[in-house]
């Protein structure tokens, strides 16, 4: 019988990275690259905010439009 391996994933990172909005999830062991990522959209500029539990995120896309959610943190870090 084969066995199989698994990898654990732990750690989700959204960044911007070449002119898009990319998303990787990786195992704690392996370092942070960021061209191992997965382009999600054209993202010109990406910025994220952190003021008490209430994250903000601007994103501005290729063609100039911008876009912010806002994200309450419910879970203590």
């Amino acid at each position: 019988r084969r066995r199989q391996r698994q990898m654990c994933i732990r750690d989700r990172y959204i960044y911007s990275y070449g002119g898009s909005l990319c998303e990787l999830f990786t195992s704690a062991r392996y370092g942070f690259s960021p061209e191992d990522g997965e382009a999600v959209c054209a993202a010109q500029r990406f910025e994220p905010a952190l003021e008490g539990n209430l994250l903000t995120v601007r994103v501005t896309d290729g063609s100039g439009d911008q876009s912010t959610v806002y994200i309450a943190r419910r879970c203590a870090q």
